[in-house]
Parts: structure tokens; C-alpha cells; sequence
């Protein structure tokens, strides 16, 4: 095997090892006790190892998203003025 060779084996080995890091995705909607979505929430997900946050807003269809978290057991808290604070943990 030449050296051209060996050096792009070696970045494609390389490259995939990268490409198979896993993330976890975490979304939902929020909803009032009436059933109705509620727009406009702040969502804050904290990662219970790293104490790391981050925050999503739902949209005009109530719905959140998180996508690519570092995997983890992650505590959720929705809070929005003129309603209770809710905690989700695990």
C-alpha cells in the first residue's frame, strides 16, 4: 500500500468513527388543562450530570424541540407568566 493510499484509508476510518457519535433528540407540546396549545412557553432542559441547560420556546402550535442533546438524563421545566411552573424530571 502506498502512502496515498494508507492516508486516505486512514481519514475515512477516522471520519467514521466522528460521523457515529450519538446524540438524543427531545420534543413535546404543551397543552393547558383545557387541552389547548399553549404558544410561547419557555422550556429549559438541564442535563442532571453536566447541570448544562438549554432553552426552546414553543411555537404557535405549542410544540418544543431539542435536537442533538449529548446523551444523558435530562430534567425539563416549562414556565410561562400567569401559569404554574411545571418540572418533568428523568
Amino acid at each position: 500500500m502506498n502512502r496515498a493510499s494508507y492516508l486516505v484509508s486512514l481519514a475515512c476510518v477516522l471520519a467514521s468513527a466522528l460521523s457515529a457519535q450519538t446524540f438524543g433528540d427531545i420534543s413535546g407540546d404543551v397543552r393547558d388543562a383545557s387541552g389547548a396549545v399553549v404558544a410561547g412557553v419557555k422550556i429549559v432542559a438541564t442535563n442532571i450530570a453536566t447541570n448544562a441547560t438549554r432553552e426552546a420556546l414553543t411555537n404557535e402550535a405549542g410544540v418544543y424541540a431539542f435536537p442533538s442533546l449529548p446523551p444523558g438524563t435530562y430534567t425539563l421545566r416549562a414556565e410561562k407568566p400567569g401559569f404554574k411552573a411545571v418540572t418533568r424530571p428523568n
